[in-house]
């Protein structure tokens, strides 16, 4: 078992620190999830990250991000420079594991590191390497949010699938790129598959079109419901088997983890290298066999970027009435980075502070008459500063679940939460206003108009 995760039942109270005073989670209402508590627990604590509600603090030791002086960060610059002008001269003249290796050694530095993941991903893809080709475009993709570049890297995730002789997959990315950025050349691929027909031989990011507008499905809450990756796998083996082959962090170190005592039917899927990528995707079984959605959660780290999980668990709650019971994955993460990807690698070009995230929440999974389903993150607690000082946001809720619903109380928000999200449009993520909302409706899957 690997030390982040304590598969467990834990309390209801899990913020900052471990509290107590939780009710029982059944039956409904549950208990609160509140950050008040926890906050004036933290206070008393020199702790910079608490210990996992279970007691013992089984997590990975916290990497944090080494200060550079102006000197050392111009250096940081240079490689970055060095490495990705070195990358795109090897992969012009057909060198791609040449280009590929410099663009992996960029990554080393900044994983975050935007143009070089797209890159890496096309260089992959013309070196015959799908496997990396597909991991990296959806590494890019992830911190993708310009409809421009989203349209250009779902075009190339096309084109791997296409590859891979994955027509379903291929119809899905290229209908996705064209409503992010309609093109001629997306759209002429989409309807040879469509029609069976054969296609044109193209490579690389087409002409840009005008970028359409974009609108989520639903009325603020709905439409940002994870996307199901795969349905109808038979076992632990098929989940894992299919993640090494599509999740951006696959590799062969996957296993179930944080599963509900009471429903071995709901887990999260853990993959990757821990301590340098990994990914959770919450897995889900139904009639017909398990089902894996798009990852919400995710630790990377490099001399630029420590971005990990603090605490992960589950426990059961109840459904609205005629319902089975639903999976409240409870989670703490933390992203510490200095981004590049917004500045340009000039000499004179301005260099980055170091932007930060704490975040807690949770994401919940149920099965329904149309199969699993899951919400994106639904944000309890967030502190965020971008990397110039100049931007900040806090968050602060308490949730009860009852009757199918999540229950938002003594919601404090101060900055514009909605504008500091750090993930990309796929996963969704929610800051939700007092009240009582529906948890059906925020597991709708994304779509554009």
């Amino acid at each position: 078992m690997r030390p982040l995760v304590v598969p467990t039942l834990v309390p209801a109270l899990l913020l900052l620190a471990a509290c107590g005073g939780s009710k029982p989670a059944e039956p409904a209402p549950a208990a609160a999830i509140s950050t008040k508590a926890a906050e004036a627990k933290a206070a008393e604590t020199t702790e910079t990250r608490p210990a996992t509600a279970g007691g013992a603090d089984t997590r990975a030791p916290t990497k944090v991000l080494a200060k550079k002086s102006d000197d050392e960060l111009r250096e940081t610059r240079e490689a970055l420079r060095d490495a990705l002008n070195e990358g795109r001269r090897l992969v012009k003249e057909g060198d791609y594991a040449g280009g590929v290796a410099r663009y992996e050694g960029l990554l080393a530095i900044d994983p975050h590191y935007g143009p070089a993941l797209g890159e890496l991903g096309w260089a992959a893809f013309k070196a015959g390497d799908l496997k990396k080709a597909q991991a990296m475009t959806l590494r890019a993709l992830k911190g993708a949010s310009e409809e421009r570049r989203r349209g250009m890297l779902l075009y190339n995730l096309g084109r791997i699938a296409e590859e891979k002789g994955d027509r379903e997959a291929a119809i899905d990315a290229y209908q996705r790129s064209v409503a992010a950025r309609p093109n001629e050349t997306v759209q002429a691929r989409l309807d040879a598959l469509i029609d069976d027909a054969p296609v044109s031989a193209g490579e690389g990011d087409p002409a840009p079109a005008p970028a359409p507008a974009v609108s989520g499905d639903g009325d603020g809450d709905g439409g940002r419901g994870l996307r199901v990756m795969r349905s109808g796998l038979a076992d632990e083996a098929a989940l894992c088997a299919f993640a090494e082959a599509e999740s951006l962090c696959g590799t062969s170190d996957c296993e179930l983890v944080a599963k509900p005592a009471g429903d071995g039917g709901f887990a999260m899927l853990q993959i990757g290298d821990a301590g340098i990528l990994e990914c959770w995707h919450p897995v889900v079984r139904g009639a017909d066999g398990w089902s894996i959605f798009a990852e919400p959660l995710l630790a990377q780290h490099g001399t630029e970027v420590d971005q990990g999980m603090d605490d992960l668990s589950s426990r059961l709650i109840p459904g609205a009435a005629g319902e089975g019971r639903y999976v409240v994955f409870e989670f703490k993460d933390h992203n510490y980075e200095r981004d590049w990807s917004p500045y340009g690698l000039d000499e004179d070009e301005e260099l980055p502070g170091e932007a930060t995230y704490d975040q807690a929440g949770v994401i919940v999974c149920a099965r329904g008459p149309d199969g699993p389903a899951c919400t994106g993150r639904i944000l309890h607690t967030h502190d965020f500063s971008s990397s110039d000082g100049k931007e900040t946001s806090r968050y602060r809720a308490s949730f009860a679940f009852a009757d199918g619903a999540v229950i938002v109380d003594d919601v404090e928000s101060a900055g514009d939460v909605d504008a500091a999200r750090p993930w990309g449009l796929d996963e969704g993520e929610f800051f939700l206003k007092a009240g009582k909302h529906p948890l059906r409706p925020m597991m709708r899957p994304l779509r554009r108009k």
